[in-house]
């Protein structure tokens, strides 16, 4: 298989409009990006390990990426998966290990800012600290969600809740948008059995809501899944 392709530039500028950095002041933005790095994953290459001390923050400009816990047993399934403009890598800038592997998912390009790039920035202008801050905030926010989704008792919400969480459309975004992803690993992010999930979706496809295809799941209508998750 291919790696990711997308040139230095392009994923900068990818970057320099989708997600986190997006939002930040312009100033620090380019800082950032300019310090940055392309790297290009094959599927199933990791490029964030459990137990990094002293590991650079890393945004994904292509493709898609696994997220698997780093704190359970060696075989974890595929906790969360994660889209073009998700960053994540800042515990070492504070002093605290990685708790979580991640890999490619398909052919991917991410950028990854070098530790101690980061670090001399940070030195430079302090009150940079603050849009770390943010993007710790923004992670625990999607964690938070994701853990209230996961307590949704009725397995047709859930199903509808964590397929929008692992698509990246939970709360807002508008489809079509297509997850790599199989039946069986979005029953074992929604801690449910490969069967109602797979009665959940195929009502979803007779309803328009998605589109099944073979080891994907394409989101037609995201507003019509999140009024389903929300209760409507």
């Amino acid at each position: 298989m291919h790696s990711g392709s997308m040139s230095l530039d392009d994923a900068r500028a990818r970057l320099a409009r989708t997600g986190w950095l997006a939002d930040c002041p312009t100033p620090f933005a380019q800082a950032v990006l300019a310090a940055s790095l392309a790297r290009h994953l094959q599927p199933g290459e990791p490029f964030n390990i459990a137990g990094d001390i002293e590991a650079g923050i890393w945004g994904i400009a292509e493709g898609q990426a696994s997220g698997i816990s780093g704190i359970n047993s060696p075989d974890a399934p595929v906790s969360f998966v994660m889209h073009p403009g998700y960053w994540a890598g800042t515990g070492p800038l504070f002093g605290f290990p990685r708790i979580g592997h991640a890999m490619a998912r398909t052919p991917s390009t991410i950028l990854l800012v070098p530790y101690r790039a980061m670090k001399r920035l940070l030195s430079e202008t302090p009150a940079w600290w603050e849009h770390l801050g943010a993007l710790n905030f923004l992670t625990i926010r999607h964690y938070g969600s994701f853990a209230v989704d996961l307590q949704l008792a009725d397995s047709r919400q859930r199903t509808a809740a964590i397929l929008l969480q692992v698509a990246g459309l939970r709360f807002e975004g508008e489809a079509p948008r297509t997850v790599d992803i199989t039946q069986d690993e979005l029953g074992q992010i929604a801690n449910l059995s490969r069967h109602p999930v797979g009665e959940h979706l195929r009502a979803f496809a007779r309803q328009g809501f998605i589109t099944l295809g073979y080891r994907q799941i394409t989101l037609i209508n995201a507003s019509a899944l999140r009024a389903l998750a929300d209760g409507g």
